[in-house]
């Protein structure tokens, strides 16, 4: 949101400008009179007014769009409208926090995500130890080391593509040399068998054909969720898979403007669950467990920045006694 000034009539008036970004080349932009400027008494009161009236608009504008790319099944079990007011409420949060609290939530976001995604897959390094690591720059752990290089590969410098791929998972796992490349054996994921070894080159290439066509139509969570599946289901690795395909499944939702997701470690047998039973020709557990992953974490992240930002919480904090060292 931004203020400006305009002079009408020898008056002086004060507007807010704004902008609704719906899709790539839709973005409808929003600006509203908030009044003369010498009879302004209060202008938060009016600013936050039009982030509401923005809020809500957003919301329904992208819901309106968006739903006619989700699928039927999709929308039988998620709720659509939810996802996006949760997505606009936790993009507005992140714009009008500042650099640093950003920065902050960034980092917190990545200690997260490493320390879930990496305890899901038999990971014992401890959330702590990973908070140190990520902060600090601390690259004592090639596990997470590992992981922070390859977070930054996906969201810089990958291609969808199987050598992005690859490289993706050669940077992952660069701490087992033993299980780097494509598999050239049979495995078995939790009681679940995955494609052939010998038909993982042609199934990445029908995967990589599926999403080039699938995201010029298909609802971006939707679209990351699938991505997720099909990647999971030809599991092209020995092991990090799951690491490799999650860290996709957010490069396609930071690239059409989604804040990335966390699959909770505390939900780890009904991710497996979900996954078997989808195997099965089931969708419903599927579809609502990831979604469910979805809105968790950008609530999660919103009370985050809600407590932050809390007035009450932040007197307190500045009325602690003062100390004086000398």
């Amino acid at each position: 949101m931004k203020i400006s000034k305009k002079i009408i009539n020898g008056k002086e008036y004060i507007y807010a400008i704004d902008s609704i970004y719906v899709a790539k080349g839709h973005t409808i932009l929003k600006n509203k009179s908030l009044g003369r400027a010498d009879k302004v008494k209060d202008i938060s009161i009016k600013k936050k007014d039009f982030y509401e009236d923005i809020l809500n608009e957003e919301t329904k504008s992208r819901t309106s769009y968006w739903t006619k790319f989700a699928s039927t099944k999709f929308k039988k079990y998620v709720f659509v409208e939810k996802i996006e007011l949760l997505r606009s409420k936790l993009f507005r949060g992140k714009e009008s926090v500042g650099e640093i609290a950003k920065t902050a939530m960034n980092t917190a976001f990545m200690v997260d995500f490493i320390f879930n995604s990496n305890t899901i897959e038999g990971s014992k390094v401890p959330r702590e130890r990973v908070e140190e690591i990520v902060k600090e720059r601390n690259f004592a752990n090639d596990e997470v080391n590992n992981t922070i290089k390859a977070i930054y590969f996906v969201e810089n410098k990958f291609k969808f593509n199987k050598a992005s791929i690859k490289k993706l998972h050669d940077i992952l796992l660069k701490h087992e040399p033993s299980n780097l490349g494509f598999r050239k054996e049979k495995v078995v994921v939790g009681n679940m068998d995955v494609l052939d070894w010998q038909v993982i080159s042609k199934e990445l290439d029908n995967l990589l054909v599926w999403y080039k066509e699938a995201s010029q139509n298909t609802y971006p969570p939707e679209l990351a969720f699938l991505f997720y599946y099909k990647f999971e289901r030809i599991h092209p690795f020995k092991d990090g898979n799951g690491r490799t395909g999650r860290l996709i499944m957010n490069r396609i939702l930071k690239e059409h403007r989604y804040h990335p997701i966390i699959i909770w470690n505390k939900r780890r047998k009904a991710h497996l669950g979900a996954f078997r039973t989808y195997l099965e020709g089931k969708d419903e557990n599927y579809l609502k467990f990831m979604s469910d992953q979805l809105e968790k974490t950008y609530e999660i992240y919103l009370e985050k920045i809600e407590k932050a930002f809390n007035l009450d919480a932040q007197m307190k904090y500045f009325l602690e006694p003062s100390e004086y060292n000398y």
